[in-house]
């Protein structure tokens, strides 16, 4: 596995095993005073004497052991609208030709079925 994973286990282990003078830390109490009660002290347990061999499986445990990192979100990209290049399509907006006007019969058409409403004429 990954060193990061070897050395936290080498200082688990030692942790536990403790010294000649001094006795060593529980795993339950490791996982308390360590990790906040986030990891089970089961999993710290197996994870040590196996010496980082095996890890779990659960990301969000492999992040508080420490031993990956968290991923960062990629920043989302604008999609794209049109299928031409920006520089184009400006062009293309700005050297447009006007629209011709609409057809009176459409319009009539329209006012009937109530989609449009008349206007009066500005005088």
């Amino acid at each position: 596995m990954s060193s990061k994973a070897k050395t936290l286990a080498r200082r688990l282990l030692r942790e536990n095993r403790g010294t000649r003078s001094k006795a060593g830390r529980s795993w339950r109490e490791i996982a308390r005073d360590d990790y906040n009660g986030r990891i089970s002290h089961a999993t710290i347990c197996r994870f040590a004497i196996s010496e980082g061999e095996w890890l779990p499986k659960d990301k969000g445990l492999l992040i508080a052991l420490g031993v990956k990192s968290e991923r960062k979100p990629k920043p989302q990209q604008p999609k794209a609208i049109f299928d031409m290049a920006t520089s184009t399509l400006r062009a293309a907006l700005v050297n447009r030709r006007p629209m011709p006007p609409p057809d009176p019969r459409i319009l009539r058409e329209f006012q009937r079925l109530g989609w449009i409403q008349k206007t009066k004429a500005a005088r």
